[in-house]
């Protein structure tokens, strides 16, 4: 339906990188940002029939997948620069350009998670799926607050403290989106389709000892 790609989209996103240089702050992602960016362009393809949130999603993957290539060309070159001393003097540049991308893309990616809620929100309460509802309602606030900090630190120095809080957030909030993903993912499906099963590999022992005890007695 969309949803199984938007949850590896998703995975592709947290994969480290490579570390260029220890006094370099730019790394070199083994997965880049721009196939996590394809990858929700696709998925949201298949969904924006159900949700006028979801079209609104995929118009934002549009500078955010230009934003990714340069963010990718910056690490290619900085990467090269390990072994051509003439690109090495231009690490500055490179890092300042990564730097300057990130932080265009805070409000980018802000509108993309909120679009994206909109659209689980009204396709979840359409096939009355009140936990996905609630689900999706909790992720907008978190996302919120993480991006707010996040444009915060990208023009203000801010504590120590304050900066590991964001980035603890920032695992909130990813993890969190691929739960909610993945729950769509196995609840949601076309109306012509079969309901896929519930992965609850607990409830199933649950329900085979129930059986049991049930033939047994």
């Amino acid at each position: 339906m969309g949803f199984g790609l938007l949850v590896i989209g998703y995975a592709t996103m947290m994969v480290w990188g490579l570390e260029i240089d220890p006094d370099l702050m730019i790394g070199f992602d083994i997965l880049p940002d721009i196939l996590g960016y394809i990858l929700f362009f696709k998925g949201l393809s298949n969904l924006r029939p159900y949700s006028k949130g979801f079209v609104l999603a995929r118009y934002i993957t549009f500078p955010l997948m230009i934003l990714g290539g340069v963010t990718f060309a910056a690490q290619a070159t900085a990467l090269l620069g390990t072994w051509i001393p003439e690109i090495a003097v231009h690490w500055s540049l490179l890092q300042n350009i990564d730097s300057i991308v990130r932080t265009v893309s805070v409000p980018l990616l802000f509108f993309f998670h909120l679009y994206l809620c909109q659209g689980i929100r009204e396709l979840a309460a359409e096939v009355e799926l009140n936990k996905v509802v609630s689900l999706s309602k909790i992720a907008v606030c978190l996302s919120s607050v993480f991006y707010l900090g996040q444009l915060i630190a990208g023009v203000a120095p801010l504590p120590g403290a304050v900066v590991w809080v964001i980035t603890l957030l920032h695992y909130i909030v990813y993890f969190y989106y691929l739960y909610l993903l993945y729950s769509c993912y196995m609840h949601i499906v076309y109306a012509d389709e079969t309901p896929k099963e519930v992965f609850n590999p607990l409830m199933r022992l649950l329900d085979k000892i129930k059986k049991n005890d049930s033939s047994s007695k």
